[in-house]
């Protein structure tokens, strides 16, 4: 038989086919293949790391001593949270390496080691080799605790040599000469911050940063009580949902209802960070939320870039 006329009857079957295909046939069968490509993608993003960085100044904040604002450089902060580690799919050598890239003068980690305490012997490998390569570069590293959060890991993080801020706060001085304050926040659902923590400032600082799991702890601080403020807990939405509907269905938390849960933020005269941690809560998805290992310059002096 002739090669073209069996194209021609290849092709007008399939052509025959289309055509029997109802809109709402089509239709659904567009969602469907949507569907599976948004499913690999959500199943894809968890092991897929966003280093980012950011430089936030707090430069016309009430509570900056002007001429020693302007003496110091600024304060570089490797800011993580949310590790999940029950479901984590990010390997810590990633976030060594980035350090190694971009030298930090702190580590903060801001809770949740996974998604329940009694699972958060979990998290050791992983906090080992970082906390590992804090000590070997003699970089600070801090803690708060999350919701998730209890005895067991407050002793995990304990043993691998990271102190806990838990209304407490610690103050050094980096390489450079710069005095600067740690305020470690409880989660706001069980514990209100204390009052001492913020008034008298008795201990003297250049920059005075404050930690906190959940955001929404920053609806209770004083105003101008600080400069910074650096948050978790949202995930960044973790999967994207049209007009908010995560934090509206989903959660009670009160910063996403009016705005704010990812990036940087202004609010109660401080500068603030949400990162949008790295592991996942619920469900091992995530949906144009990617982990996030940030990598922050707190300055007081200058533009915020």
């Amino acid at each position: 038989m002739n090669p073209l006329f069996d194209w021609l009857d290849t092709h007008m079957i399939l052509l025959a086919h289309v055509n029997a295909i109802s809109w709402p046939q089509a239709l659904l069968a567009l969602a469907l293949v949507l569907a599976i490509v948004a499913l690999a993608r959500g199943f894809y993003e968890p092991g897929q790391l966003d280093v980012t960085q950011h430089r936030l100044s707090a430069g016309n904040n009430a509570t900056q001593n002007t001429d020693s604002a302007l003496s110091h450089d600024p304060v570089r902060v490797a800011l993580f949270s949310d590790l999940h580690a029950d479901s984590l799919r990010i390997r810590p050598q990633e976030l060594v390496a980035a350090l190694r890239e971009h030298p930090v003068d702190c580590m903060v980690f801001l809770g949740d080691l996974a998604s329940e305490d009694g699972k958060s012997a979990r998290a050791i490998p992983f906090m080992e080799v970082v906390s590992t390569e804090a000590r070997t570069t003699g970089t600070p590293f801090f803690a708060v605790l999350g919701n998730h959060d209890g005895l067991m890991a407050r002793q995990v993080l304990s043993e691998l040599g990271i102190p806990v801020l838990d209304n407490q706060s610690r103050t050094w001085t980096t390489s450079t000469g710069v005095r600067v304050q740690l305020i470690g926040l409880p989660d706001p659902a069980s514990q209100k911050p204390d009052p001492a923590l913020f008034s008298g400032r008795q201990d003297p600082a250049d920059i005075r940063v404050v930690l906190a799991h959940n955001p929404d702890a920053i609806l209770g601080l004083p105003e101008g009580s600080g400069d910074f403020f650096l948050g978790g807990h949202f995930h960044g939405g973790q999967v994207f949902a049209p007009f908010q509907l995560e934090f509206r269905l989903l959660r009670s938390d009160r910063l996403p209802r009016m705005g704010i849960w990812k990036g940087p933020f202004r609010m109660n005269g401080y500068h603030g960070y949400i990162t949008r941690g790295l592991g996942c809560v619920w469900l091992p998805v995530r949906f144009f939320s990617k982990p996030e290992f940030s990598l922050l310059e707190l300055d007081k002096r200058g533009p915020a870039l």
